[in-house]
């Protein structure tokens, strides 16, 4: 799934999939194997979502992790440089 960040509202980050609008909190970012990522909090359900960075220069784009290695490796990554903010064990 595709997210367009489309602005900010009271502080959250909007991120649009195509069908809705969502407010997110920000909470980092790291770097794995040369590509960049984002943790972000979903306000409504609280879930955590954590995001590739995708290239696109008109704005910005966030894709989902469709990998569950992958998805895993940059949860790890998280909890190391953030070892107080996740815990995912």
């Amino acid at each position: 799934m595709i997210f367009r960040k489309t602005g900010e509202r009271d502080g959250y980050t909007v991120l649009n999939d195509g069908s809705a609008s969502l407010l997110f909190d920000f909470i980092e970012m790291t770097v794995l194997d040369g590509e960049e990522y984002a943790a972000f909090c979903e306000k409504e359900s609280g879930e955590l979502a954590v995001l590739r960075i995708a290239d696109d220069s008109a704005t910005e784009v966030y894709e989902t992790i469709e990998s569950d290695e992958l998805f895993m490796r940059v949860c790890r990554k998280f909890a190391e440089e953030y070892p107080d903010e996740f815990d995912f064990d």
